[in-house]
């Protein structure tokens, strides 16, 4: 009874909460950097002279753009270089960023190599080891993970970005 008579009004403050904080849909959005999945399928010396300060030379890439509105486009892009570059090798899947309003020979660079795959058999590994080593509590600590995601994604963000105030949205 003690529990009811406390959680209850806790719950129906937080619903009240969400009521009066959730966005209108009416906001102006935040432009989400352009991304698109490409394959490496050339790497050459670029034009410009080599680095001075470490006597590297500059690289360049061709890459074959996999996905968004520039699909099955080649394009050159700058690799990066330097003592905590990335190595990359022709055949890598990519993960490039594109700014819309360049031109194309200038609208894309190569952001990092592509771990969708290798991230998500990382996430499937750990949930089944949860669930061998918890049973039942792993599973509901898993649904629990799940929910607060989604409650992130559905009203904290959004309602940040509507401009309500982050203190109110952090308590609810």
């Amino acid at each position: 009874r003690t529990i009811v008579v406390i959680l209850l009004p806790l719950i129906l403050a937080t619903i009240v909460g969400m009521v009066l904080l959730w966005p209108d849909g009416d906001r102006s959005r935040i432009e989400a950097a352009q991304r698109a999945d490409a394959t490496i399928l050339d790497i050459q010396d670029c034009p410009a002279p080599a680095d001075a300060e470490s006597g590297e030379a500059c690289l360049e890439a061709t890459v074959r753009i996999d996905s968004g509105p520039d699909q099955g486009i080649d394009v050159v892009i700058p690799l990066p270089f330097g003592e905590a570059a990335p190595v990359f090798q022709v055949g890598d899947a990519v993960v490039i960023g594109a700014a819309a309003d360049q031109p194309i020979e200038s609208r894309y660079e190569l952001i990092d190599q592509q771990r969708a795959w290798p991230l998500l058999a990382l996430a499937v590994t750990f949930a089944l080891a949860v669930i061998a080593l918890s049973r039942w509590r792993g599973l509901l600590a898993l649904a629990s993970l799940a929910l607060s995601v989604v409650i992130l994604i559905v009203f904290v963000l959004p309602a940040l970005l509507d401009g309500q105030p982050p203190l109110a949205v952090a308590v609810v």
